[in-house]
């Protein structure tokens, strides 16, 4: 009996790291390293903020739709090859920062391990499940602490937009992926907008709960019927009306889930915010508004009664254009992949009286950021630099990264310099988005001196090819290792074998490591 347990136990477990060895394999043959942009300063500076010595590497994958943390004894971040924003950059890597910090992948591998143990038990496998969604409801939880309504629905946004691509490898079963299915999605979406503080009594009741089922598990050996109840009970809703925070029955509303967006707008003293490409069939209050083409706009709930206010509806209509408007002189990927179609109304806010510089104001100390973006490009200059430099001041990027494309070409330089200077990665990678080639150069060259790798990996990809090369060259006869470890990429296979050579004959077996195709180990 011992045997016929024993065996199979071993089996699913070996089974199981050969399956994450492979996986890790196929990863890295497929992952480029993004050490030279500016996501890995973003990263950088969000591990500072949570506290965090170790350097986490970050890859491009093109075989993985959502970002994840793979890796025990080297962990990386993997993020799909998509274009992201700044904000979206930092939410993901706070997620996935948290969870290397609470070391949320070796509880995987127990709970793998309490699998392997236990594998004649059906209800160990149903703990699996429910244990890695409790992993990144947690997750969530402390990633939107403090945060405000408006801020958590960025948050949302951005788990929304981890799914954009759905063709690649969600991730082994012990990596911690930011989004794996449609159904933990909806969940997410709705702890995320109906988190509240926890109060004492609620920690001394889980801490309880928590101490019987552990308990439990000693003497039995696996959950009790129980734990699945407590499990299930946790941010579950079933009350939730509004389509565009839930699954449907219908399978063609799904659709709208690699598309979706939502955005504020100031128009006729009034906040808007509109998502869209959702199905109108949805929402029992549509109105027909003419902006340019007719579209249908649906109207959550909550919001139904604005569908009778001509002066909500006006604003609706501007809203509309100005997006129209966007969509058709904008080159960015992110507007032009989010043709508006279906509109829906989930926020109104207004009327405003203020002036557009007062309301700047207003929305900046309020953080709605939608709306503060929308009245900032309509203030006075004055206003805008004030803002700006109020952003860089206390720290906002949010606020920063909305509004730096209001600066001239030497406010940016300006700004640039200061931000190196006061070693600021975030506001230095906003700002390196817009910089000219002298600027680069110049830059590129006084962190190579002062050996600010942060700063030196974010610009260096937007180097000309010629000075990257010349990067690689010099660093490896300067002797400077981080510098050499992200210029060696420029190289092409005859450069690669020709340093390795020279590598290997002066004895600089650490430079060996860092050439293309040298290291094995992801």
């Amino acid at each position: 009996m011992w045997g016929i347990w024993f065996l199979p136990a071993l089996l699913i477990f070996c089974r199981q790291i050969f399956a994450y060895r492979r996986c890790l394999k196929l990863l890295r043959s497929v992952s480029v390293s993004a050490e030279d942009t500016a996501a890995a300063g973003i990263c950088r500076s969000v591990a500072l903020e949570l506290k965090i010595r170790r350097r986490i590497p970050v890859y491009y994958c093109k075989e993985t739709f959502s970002p994840m943390l793979a890796g025990i004894l080297k962990p990386c971040i993997l993020l799909p090859e998509i274009d992201l924003m700044p904000s979206e950059l930092y939410d993901i890597f706070r997620h996935e920062l948290i969870h290397y910090k609470r070391k949320d992948i070796l509880y995987k591998w127990m709970i793998q391990l309490a699998v392997s143990i236990h594998w004649f038990n059906p209800l160990v496998y149903f703990m699996r499940r429910e244990c890695d969604h409790a992993c990144e409801l947690s997750c969530d939880e402390k990633a939107i602490s403090g945060l405000s309504a408006e801020q958590r629905m960025a948050y949302g946004d951005t788990l929304l937009f981890s799914l954009k691509g759905t063709n690649g490898t969600a991730g082994h079963a012990v990596s911690m992926p930011l989004c794996e299915n449609t159904h933990m999605l909806k969940e997410r979406l709705e702890a995320v907008m109906k988190t509240r503080k926890t109060t004492r009594i609620q920690k001394m009741a889980s801490l309880m709960i928590t101490a019987l089922l552990t308990g439990s598990l000693l003497v039995l050996g696996g959950f009790s019927a129980g734990a699945q109840e407590t499990g299930l009970k946790v941010q579950k809703s079933s009350e939730k009306k509004d389509a565009w925070l839930n699954d449907s029955e219908n399978p063609e509303s799904k659709k709208w889930r690699h598309s979706f967006k939502v955005t504020g707008f100031f128009a006729n003293k009034y906040g808007i915010r509109l998502a869209w490409n959702n199905d109108s069939s949805l929402y029992q209050t549509t109105r027909q508004v003419t902006a340019g083409d007719v579209y249908t706009v649906s109207f959550i709930e909550e919001m139904k009664q604005y569908a009778e206010d001509p002066e909500v509806l006006e604003a609706i209509r501007l809203a509309i254009l100005e997006e129209r408007k966007a969509e058709e002189n904008s080159t960015n990927q992110w507007v032009t992949n989010f043709i508006m179609t279906n509109p829906v109304v989930v926020g109104v806010d207004g009327p405003y009286r203020e002036t557009y510089d007062e309301l700047a104001v207003k929305f900046y100390e309020g953080n709605k950021l939608d709306y503060y973006s929308a009245v900032l490009e309509k203030a006075s200059k004055k206003t805008q630099n004030t803002m700006i430099d109020r952003a860089y001041q206390e720290k906002n990027i949010p606020c920063f990264s909305l509004s730096d494309k209001l600066l001239t070409t030497e406010e940016r330089r300006q700004y640039l310099k200061k931000a190196y200077q006061d070693d600021q990665v975030p506001f230095f990678s906003i700002l390196m988005d817009e910089a000219d080639g002298d600027l680069l150069k110049e830059t590129g060259e006084q962190a190579y001196q002062d050996e600010k790798i942060s700063f030196f990996s974010i610009l260096f990809s937007d180097l000309p090819e010629e000075d990257q090369i010349k990067y690689a060259y010099r660093a490896y006869e300067d002797g400077r290792e981080q510098v050499f470890a992200i210029a060696a990429k420029a190289l092409n296979s005859y450069q690669c074998e020709e340093l390795a050579k020279r590598a290997y004959k002066e004895g600089k077996k650490s430079f060996l490591f860092l050439i293309p195709g040298a290291d094995d180990d992801l």
